[in-house]
């Protein structure tokens, strides 16, 4: 009988390696900023927009949250 280590992964077996540039391309779509950090986190993604307004010269207002959902 041939056994197999249960340690042993394909590389189908992990599936997280494309899910962070998939997270922030979908942020990318979302919002037109791009984020390079990983965490995104909503404060980062608030600091991203306010620097891409900044630099158009317009003003903006970002919320950071998920109230009303």
């Amino acid at each position: 009988m041939i056994t197999i280590p249960l340690t042993v992964n394909g590389k189908e077996a992990n599936p997280t390696v494309p899910l962070a540039p998939a997270i922030l391309n979908a942020i990318l779509d979302a919002v037109a900023v791009r984020i390079r950090r990983v965490p995104a986190s909503p404060d980062i993604i608030k600091e991203a927009l306010e620097r891409q307004t900044a630099a158009q010269g317009a003003a903006v207002h970002v919320e950071v949250g998920c109230q009303g959902w």
